[in-house]
């Protein structure tokens, strides 16, 4: 008989014993909660800490929009640049459609 009960206490270890360890691991995932940064900041949680709210861009008027990876306010429509050039907007200025010949 006794046997038996070992037997039995070791099957129901076995089954649950994966069952308290979730219940223990998740319960404290569960529950986690970003901190209070207080008004003005808020949680980044890629960089796990608090971060000052950014300024709003400012006011660039009619036909510009602000860009902010050139931290500068640029015009809607690129600008003219007269016949035989084009505008690049990766380098920011006007160039030849095609490059001088060879001297």
């Amino acid at each position: 008989m006794s046997v038996f009960v070992r037997r039995v206490v070791c099957t129901v270890a076995v089954a649950l014993g994966p069952m308290a360890y979730v219940a223990a691991v998740s319960s404290g995932v569960a529950s986690a909660q970003p901190p209070d940064c207080g008004a003005g900041n808020w949680w980044n949680p890629g960089a796990n800490a608090c971060q000052p709210v950014a300024p709003p861009p400012p006011d660039c008027g009619p036909g510009n929009w602000w860009n902010p990876g050139a931290n500068a306010c640029q015009p809607t429509a690129p600008p003219d640049c007269g016949p035989g050039n084009w505008w690049n907007p990766g380098a920011n200025a006007c160039q030849p459609v095609a490059p001088p010949p060879p001297e």
